[in-house]
């Protein structure tokens, strides 16, 4: 992404020299093919691009397969195509028919929104890498009493409200979390250091854990873009 973004920003002569396309021979067989072999081509190279790593859409067929049900999946991935279609078709219209000065001007701020979008997804990157490799935390040495320390967030597009907390150490913990938009990015949360790996659901979704020793326990949406975390702290909850 971040190649293309310079190519089309014209932002070094000689990384413009370099490109990545499909294969020659792949372009010349669709071109001497017969009408229905093009079109039969065309539809299957459409449905190759469910396979793109486009974290939206990733996160999207994440969604679908944990509705359980074909057909909300099926409508849920409909809606995404139909949502996504006139962005995609806009901005292919536009290209097709620009020319000049005009084109080249179109290309390069494209190409600058595409730099910007690569190092966006590479932070997200960075903080799933770095979710996935935090050490292990201290366990539990002996659960403290049977109270139950509770702490609250709300899940919304923006992210998670609010995304960091202190609890005690050695104790049950009941994390409720307020789900106000299960279509967004941040509805898929994950701990990894606590074995949490949960689509939410709209309202409230409870996860019960015993608290480590001490550490901090950060979560995160799938794709990195919302963060927080928990940290074990002799004070308590706040």
């Amino acid at each position: 992404m971040l190649s293309l973004g310079v190519n089309l920003a014209e932002l070094s002569p000689r990384l413009s020299s370099v490109s990545i396309t499909l294969p020659k021979f792949f372009g010349s067989s669709v071109g001497n093919a017969s009408r229905g072999s093009k079109h039969l081509v065309a539809m299957s190279t459409g449905a190759l691009t469910f396979f793109l790593p486009c974290g939206f859409t990733l996160a999207i067929q994440a969604y679908a397969i944990t509705t359980g049900s074909f057909m909300i999946g099926a409508l849920t991935m409909m809606a995404f195509a139909l949502g996504t279609a006139p962005g995609l078709l806009g901005l292919g219209g536009i290209t097709s028919i620009s020319s000049g000065a005009f084109a080249k001007k179109f290309f390069q701020f494209t190409g600058v929104l595409v730099i910007m979008l690569a190092f966006f997804n590479l932070s997200n990157g960075t903080n799933l890498i770095r979710l996935g490799s935090q050490t292990q935390l201290a366990p539990p040495t002996v659960v403290i009493s049977d109270e139950i320390q509770e702490i609250r967030m709300t899940e919304s597009d923006r992210g998670y409200t609010p995304s960091e907390f202190h609890i005690k150490p050695n104790m049950k913990t009941k994390w409720i979390i307020t789900a106000t938009n299960p279509y967004s990015c941040a509805s898929q949360l994950v701990a990894p250091s606590i074995g949490v790996s949960k689509q939410l659901v709209i309202g409230e979704n409870v996860i019960e854990f015993i608290s480590p020793a001490s550490g901090k326990i950060h979560f995160s949406c799938s794709m990195g873009m919302y963060n927080g975390k928990i940290i074990i702290d002799a004070d308590g909850v706040k």
